[in-house]
């Protein structure tokens, strides 16, 4: 979701210069902040500004005559920056702040010296990372210190290091009750976290490139959204039957009341899935980066779907809703590059913020009745939308860049008849090509779950609600009993 913030923040960059950075003194390339009283130097990067190429940080530097001690690489100080590589002071530093080298592209490995004790929060969550030792002098290692490295191959730990280690290849405490990072790349298809662990970091198992399968004691009562982000490789998550917070069925991990599906492994090779449980919401980012999940029915008792739940599922074409779902939130569906159609469900009242972020393929959208109000950019950079069908006869609100991007001319909006007049002069609609709905095409819809749990597919003679259920025992067939707008023959129909 990185870039939807970043084209949104573009906007802004300049209103956001850090007045710091005019404290910044630029000696031989790289930027300090000098501590007159101490005589210490800290590496520090200016807003806006990233770092290039082949970095040198000596032990001290000087300026008008005096010399200062480099102690510390400021948080962020090589944020997004592009190196090559870097050396480190080998006598002064002392401290990598938080966030030190996140997302940076470039460096395979860095050369911590003897004498640093401390290392922030994710100080090395770098792209392009492939191995780091941990110093015998390190004694504090703020969470996701080393996470979301996926071309890491191993971490190492000096032997006199009081307070962290390697176990099995895994970074943790020496307690082993915290476990830090398990090494993307590292060979093994299969690992059970120690029953000491009691705490598992943030990015601990991201962008798994072999592993397949994880074991999680009854110890572990804390999991997190983004601890298997990207995790191409995993197929099943299995927690331990005593665990008091979580459980597991067919490796997808629920909260132990099975209110919540939380995490679905982003390898499991699945291409329909159909939950287990009867939960009422489907977690933030549950499903993110399941890349095999083509199809699936929503149960009837869902209510919420978290935000980013599908981020990612790059094959997911067809997705049904139950009437129970009353809320989706931001960027669910973002960057679903197969997915070509939706009709929403019934009961939701607001089409989220970057709902359809990047869905590349998408060429049409229902939006309910109940909808009254539209965020910002639901729609941003889905190039092939051509059809928007909107069945609330009173438009609802727009955030000011809810079309943002969008050639609305080039695209039909289709609204209730008796509406049309309204949608032509209500501003920001009316760039639309306002249509009535009757006759208009919609394809791929899902009716209701077999018996088998797998939503059917359209035939030619069915009909259905907007919202994807059989209307067969209300319209008898062919024998038109209801009035309303329904889906024959994968177009939607209306009925006076």
């Amino acid at each position: 979701m990185k870039k939807f913030f970043m084209i949104i923040a573009a906007a802004l960059l300049l209103m956001v210069q850090g007045a710091w950075a005019q404290d910044a003194t630029l000696i031989d390339g790289v930027y300090y902040v000098l501590n007159n009283e101490e005589k210490t130097a800290e590496v520090v990067k200016p807003k806006g500004f990233r770092y290039q190429g082949d970095i040198v940080v000596p032990d001290t530097v000087k300026q008008d005559g005096t010399a200062y001690a480099v102690t510390a690489l400021g948080e962020e100080a090589f944020l997004q920056s592009t190196l090559t590589s870097i050396q480190l002071p080998k006598q002064t530093l002392r401290v990598i702040g938080s966030y030190a080298f996140c997302e940076n592209r470039g460096l395979t490995t860095v050369d911590i010296p003897e004498g640093v004790t401390t290392i922030g929060t994710a100080a090395f969550a770098a792209y392009d990372l492939t191995h780091l030792h941990i110093p015998a002098s390190v004694t504090e290692m703020g969470r996701d210190a080393v996470g979301e490295c996926p071309a890491l191959e191993s971490v190492t730990v000096a032997e006199g290091n009081t307070h962290f280690g390697v176990f099995d290849g895994v970074l943790m405490d020496k307690a082993q009750t915290r476990l830090i990072c398990y090494p993307a790349k590292m060979a093994g298809k299969t690992y059970t976290v120690p029953t000491t662990v009691t705490s598992i970091d943030g990015r601990a198992f991201q962008d798994l490139a072999f592993l397949t399968s994880v074991t999680i004691p009854a110890s572990v009562t804390e999991l997190t959204y983004r601890m298997f982000f990207g995790a191409s490789s995993l197929k099943e998550i299995n927690i331990d039957p005593a665990n008091p917070a979580y459980c597991s069925a067919d490796g997808v991990v629920y909260t132990a009341d099975k209110d919540t599906l939380l995490i679905y492994p982003a390898g499991k090779a699945d291409k329909f899935y159909t939950l287990d449980f009867p939960v009422k919401t489907i977690g933030q980012s549950a499903f993110a980066y399941a890349a095999h999940l083509q199809t699936i029915a929503i149960p009837d008792g869902v209510t919420t779907i978290r935000d980013a739940a599908f981020y990612n599922c790059t094959s997911l074409q067809k997705v049904s809703f139950p009437e129970s779902v009353t809320k989706i939130e931001t960027s669910v569906f973002y960057q679903c590059a197969s997915l070509e159609s939706i009709i929403l469900p019934p009961n939701i009242t607001e089409v989220a913020t970057a709902l359809f972020f990047q869905c590349t393929s998408l060429r049409s959208v229902t939006i309910p009745a109940a909808v009254t109000n539209i965020g910002l950019t639901p729609f941003l950079e889905c190039n092939k939308l051509t059809e928007i069908t909107c069945l609330a006869t009173t438009p609802p609100t727009l955030h000011m860049m809810a079309f943002l991007q969008m050639a609305q001319a080039d695209i039909t909006l289709y609204v209730p008849e008796e509406a049309v007049e309204t949608y032509k002069a209500m501003p920001k609609w009316q760039d639309f090509n306002v249509q009535a709905i009757a006759g208009t095409g919609v394809k791929g819809v899902l009716g209701e779950p077999s018996d088998q749990g797998r939503a059917k597919e359209v035939r030619d003679d069915s009909w259905y609600t907007l919202d994807g259920r059989s209307a067969e025992g209300r319209l008898q067939g062919k024998k038109l009993n209801a009035k309303g707008v329904f889906i024959h023959g994968g177009r939607k129909v209306m009925i006076k």
